[in-house]
């Protein structure tokens, strides 16, 4: 029986998408999690998850230089777990400093381990030197994009580079499936406004998909408040469920509530169901990051139909490449008058869906993961 462990947050979406995905490619493929966060869902499809309980004491204990304490909790893991098995592959997914010492462990136990790299892991790292000892310990890399394993390569050694395999599968969304399905039945936005407490009688803008400042949520917000009074028919939302920055998060509320823009917070995790139905709400997503690999929140929304404005410094080949329709802007101080100009003028998305498809449906998608498990 081949097996794979998956090391990352149990919690996040595209694990457990990948992890149930798996299942339901292969039953007999055993799928197993160890994740860096305590379980907050009960729909997951491992056959094993496993929490680092000696690195949540250590987070709450001392509160800082958390990879020691992920290391000794890997080490009792290695040497106590239960089902002990070795791994046909192990996948470390979002490559950070937590790993950086536990990396030998993980060797111990598999036949081949991954680094599965998301895109700001890279784009944002402050320590490359850290980056580069941890994938060259790796067998294999898996990224999104052309320029990503450029970027890696330059961060292997000589000899790493010849023998060091490379991947390019992508995560599957699952609020694609809820995106066709709600489509399918019911075509009227203000359904799922109501739905989710949101005006109906306003253009809905989405700015940002998380708490991370690298969303630039308080210099949007800035640049919109010199336009508000055209704006009063314009409701903003901003998801900041995902992130642990409350410093950052309250002086984002503080500037918000600056401003007289018409706007919500939301800060409660949504079940796939409410992301499908905001995905459906929302005419205009405001999704400008420092950096970004086409996330997951660009995909769903153009699968969705809406006006995605976004960043001209973004990788987003793939879309250009699919000929799909979003709107770019060269600077922040770019934002009001391409709002004002989408408002006013929306561009037809009408194809957008089926350009992007591909992008996001676990159906097309898992078989190349599975592959990289068993070869």
């Amino acid at each position: 029986m081949k097996s794979v462990l998956i090391i990352g947050n149990v919690n996040s979406t595209f694990v457990v998408g990948l992890i149930n995905n798996l299942k339901a490619y292969d039953p007999a493929l055993r799928v197993d999690c160890l994740s860096i966060l305590p379980i907050e869902r009960d729909d997951v499809l491992a056959d094993n998850i496993y929490v680092n309980s000696i690195c949540e004491w250590w987070k709450n204990k001392f509160g800082k230089k958390v990879r020691y304490g992920w290391f000794l909790g890997v080490l009792r893991w290695v040497l106590f777990r239960k089902n002990r098995v070795r791994y046909d592959n192990i996948q470390i997914h979002f490559v950070d400093i937590l790993h950086q010492f536990a990396v030998p462990l993980y060797k111990l136990c598999t036949r081949k381990l991954t680094a599965v790299i998301w895109g700001s892991d890279l784009m944002r790292c402050s320590n490359p030197a850290m980056l580069a000892q941890i994938l060259n310990k790796c067998d294999s890399i898996n990224c999104h994009t052309p320029k990503m394993k450029a970027s890696l390569q330059n961060l292997l050694s000589e000899k790493r580079k010849t023998t060091i395999q490379f991947s390019h599968c992508h995560f599957g969304l699952l609020p694609f499936e809820k995106i066709k399905s709600l489509r399918a039945n019911i075509a009227d936005k203000q359904t799922y406004r109501t739905k989710l407490g949101l005006p109906v009688d306003k253009t809905i803008a989405l700015i940002g998909y998380n708490a991370d400042p690298g969303h630039q949520h308080v210099k949007v917000i800035e640049q919109l408040a010199k336009i508000q009074d055209q704006l009063t028919d314009v409701h903003f939302i901003l998801p900041i469920t995902y992130g642990n920055y409350p410093s950052y998060i309250e002086q984002l509320k503080q500037t918000l509530a600056s401003t007289k823009l018409s706007y919500q917070t939301l800060e409660s995790y949504l079940s796939d169901d409410d992301v499908a139905m905001l995905r459906l709400s929302v005419d205009i997503n405001i999704i400008v990051p420092i950096t970004d690999a086409a996330s997951g929140t660009v995909i769903e929304s153009l699968f969705a139909g809406s006006q995605v404005i976004t960043g001209r410094w973004l990788d987003y080949s793939k879309l250009v490449n699919a000929g799909v329709t979003y709107t770019t802007i060269d600077k922040l101080t770019d934002i009001n008058q391409t709002l004002l100009s989408l408002i006013s003028s929306p561009k037809d998305t009408s194809k957008n869906a089926e350009r992007v498809a591909s992008f996001g449906d676990w159906q097309v998608l898992i078989k190349g993961w599975y592959e990289l498990v068993v070869d």
